[in-house]
Formats: C-alpha cells, sequence, structure tokens
C-alpha cells in the first residue's frame, strides 16, 4: 500500500554485506516491492552501522526524502541538517535534534502519516 503512494526507491540497512543474498530473498518471499538493496560495506564495523546508514541516507537525499526504520540510534547518527523524514517504528525518538521524525505505533499508523506527508 506505501509502495503505491510513494515508490520504495531502496532497503537502506547496516546488516553486513555477507547477509545480502538472505535479505534480498527474505524481501521477496514477503512480496515487498523490488528495489535496491544498499547494505553495510564490509569496512564498516556493527558498531558504525548507524553512523554509516545515517550518512549514506543523507547522501541519497532528494532522491529519497524519507525512511521508515524502528531504530531511534539512526535518528541519533543523522546531522542535523538532515531535510527528510524519518517514520519511525514502534519506537520514540528522545533526542534533542530539531529533526523531522514522525513516531508511527504500527503499520497502518505508518501508512497514514505518509499519507499526510504526501499531502503537505
Amino acid at each position: 500500500k506505501i509502495n503505491k503512494i510513494i515508490p520504495v526507491r531502496a532497503y537502506l540497512t547496516s546488516r553486513p554485506q555477507k547477509v545480502f543474498d538472505g535479505t534480498k530473498r527474505w524481501l521477496e518471499k514477503y512480496n515487498f516491492p523490488q528495489a535496491e538493496i544498499v547494505v553495510r560495506p564490509n569496512d564498516i564495523t556493527h558498531e558504525g552501522g548507524n553512523k554509516w546508514k545515517a550518512k549514506k541516507l543523507k547522501q541519497l537525499y532528494p532522491s529519497i526524502t524519507c525512511i521508515i526504520d524502528d531504530n531511534p540510534y539512526l535518528v541519533d547518527a543523522l546531522a542535523e541538517d538532515y531535510k527528510g523524514v524519518v517514520f519511525l517504528y514502534k519506537n520514540k525518538y528522545k533526542g534533542s535534534k530539531n529533526l523531522r521524525v514522525k513516531e508511527c505505533l504500527d503499520w497502518s499508523d505508518v501508512f497514514s502519516k505518509i499519507n499526510k506527508y504526501i499531502e503537505q
């Protein structure tokens, strides 16, 4: 449903390169829309995953203007000047950065908030 109102352009994950094939199979198994899968490079440690993902997300803007993610630490890693929107799934953002974070209780809430975002 979300893909119909805002196309999925990429799956950006801090999962390592070695699980790329498994991630692809999982997305296909559950009928996620086809899109590029961007995984954490081998030279980035697990501990550096959120910083890498935040930097990559900023680089992809404005081609990619929003992300659905369940990790509040990604928001912590984003630069203050990130202009996109984070739809934070099933989590709260307790940080102090002045970013556009939309807390979402469930997938229905994600869909509703994305609709509102598109209408703006």
